[in-house]
């Protein structure tokens, strides 16, 4: 994706310069993991249009749909009928209701010729389902609303809370507010270091996830998951700005 002075979007040019030189399946997260994008109809037509025309397929990864603030969702499919026969839609009640190691994942085939392959698929290559799966996600899909409710309101204060701090501690900059999800993308590339995770687990004694693992474009970065209680959160906040403030290169420039 490009980062512009109003967050993360799709890097258009270069997944079209990728199905030009032969790729055949955008993997689109849909909101994104890590970076909290909420992606508008008019993004993603303008993809779908492209997949289209490249004769792609996209599969649309959107576990994360519960869990915004309130941004509008677009399902990838629902753009256009084009964008449904092209595309495969994957989800689960794992990530909202916190329930994944229940083993039930969603996947929506908007292509009556997607459905006619997965029939004839050998059951042991489309993974297991635990029936305690089913029926959590029954019960979450159909029950669950007020508690995902309360839920989304305890993690937008402490969204809110984290660019607070940010703001307060003069980095600002660090972090685009995520439109979803619960987890913050901190752009550490001014401070230097080859592997923020690594530093800030030795001089702050917090845990992130490396931006490494996301791919080539999230070195310089780390994942904060803010699903936690208050006082843990500011704790983290308070050492990472610390250990930050501290860092050479920081404090040279």
């Amino acid at each position: 994706m490009l980062l512009g002075e109003n967050g993360y979007s799709l890097d258009v040019p270069e997944i079209e310069k990728a199905l030009r030189q032969g790729a055949r399946t955008v993997l689109l997260c849909n909101p994104s993991n890590p970076v909290g994008r909420v992606f508008n109809h008019s993004e993603l037509a303008e993809l779908s249009v492209l997949v289209e025309r490249f004769g792609a397929r996209v599969i649309s990864d959107e576990v994360h749909s519960p869990l915004r603030y309130g941004t509008k969702f677009v399902p990838y499919a629902s753009v256009s009928s084009a964008a449904a026969e092209h595309s495969i839609t994957l989800t689960s009640a794992s990530k909202a209701w916190n329930i994944p190691g229940l083993r039930c994942a969603i996947m929506v085939l908007t292509n009556p010729a997607d459905q006619l392959t997965w029939d004839v698929l050998p059951r042991a290559s489309k993974g297991g389902i635990s029936p305690l799966g089913i029926e959590a996600s029954t019960a979450a899909f159909k029950q669950g609303q007020p508690w995902l409710n309360e839920a989304i309101k305890l993690l937008d204060v402490n969204r809110l809370a984290v660019g607070d701090y940010l703001k307060r501690a003069g980095l600002g900059g660090v972090m685009c507010m995520p439109e979803a999800t619960y987890l913050a993308w901190f752009d550490l590339r001014e401070f230097g270091h080859p592997d923020p995770q690594r530093y800030l687990m030795e001089n702050a004694g917090v845990a992130t996830t490396s931006g490494d693992e996301h791919g080539v474009g999230g070195a310089g970065f780390v994942r904060v998951n803010f699903a936690t209680p208050q006082s843990v959160l500011l704790d983290a906040l308070e050492r990472m700005t610390s250990a930050l403030r501290r860092s050479p290169t920081r404090n040279s420039s």
